[in-house]
């Protein structure tokens, strides 16, 4: 890869967000999300949607939602191999309040914050951006998203290990990582400078 046009998810990528809505739900251990094994909260907790849902919102709402630790180390030379991030979210009414959260380490210029809809079964439909920006590296943590993109464009997917993304198989085009040390190792792999 010469040139990488590179994506990003916002929630559980760049910031901790699901750690939060298990706070917001009542739970005061960080020990809960390993017993998150699928993306759904609701099923996995066995807690009733709506209170899920609740404390979502009540998240989404926030503005001080901590940036993911080794992102926050690594992003300034993230952004000297990259140049420029499209970070595409599904938050649908709290697209502000990830955009000010970005604004606290970047510039306007080096981000562009988009909204993704989502298809009839829930899973967002960033494979449609991803196309329209040309994005060729994607990070995300939403396994049925990972696939849908690989599926859909010729992007490569990096797929930032989460409790809820554990699955046996492996398609073409789909990179696991821990951490995004392991995203800057593989970008300097890749890129050509």
């Amino acid at each position: 890869m010469n040139r990488i046009v590179f994506g990003t998810d916002l929630d559980d990528c760049i910031v901790e967000t699901a750690s939060e809505i298990i706070k917001e739900l009542g739970y005061g251990s960080k020990e809960i999300l390993s017993r998150i094994g699928s993306f759904s909260i609701s099923e996995s907790l066995n807690i009733p949607r709506e209170l899920v849902n609740h404390a979502i919102d009540k998240t989404l709402e926030r503005t001080d939602l901590k940036f993911n630790s080794s992102f926050y180390l690594i992003y300034p030379v993230l952004m000297k191999l990259v140049g420029h991030l499209y970070v595409i979210t599904s938050r649908r009414s709290h697209l502000e309040n990830g955009r000010t959260i970005l604004r606290k380490l970047f510039r306007e210029d080096e981000f562009t914050l988009i909204n993704s809809d989502r298809y009839g079964n829930g899973i967002p439909r960033k494979a449609e951006v991803i196309r329209q920006y040309g994005i060729n590296l994607f990070v995300e943590d939403r396994f049925a998203t990972a696939v849908d993109i690989i599926e859909k464009t010729n992007c490569f997917v990096i797929l930032l290990a989460k409790p809820w993304n554990k699955r046996l198989t492996q398609p073409d085009r789909l990179i696991r990582v821990s951490n995004w040390y392991e995203i800057l190792d593989f970008l300097r792999k890749v890129v050509k400078l």
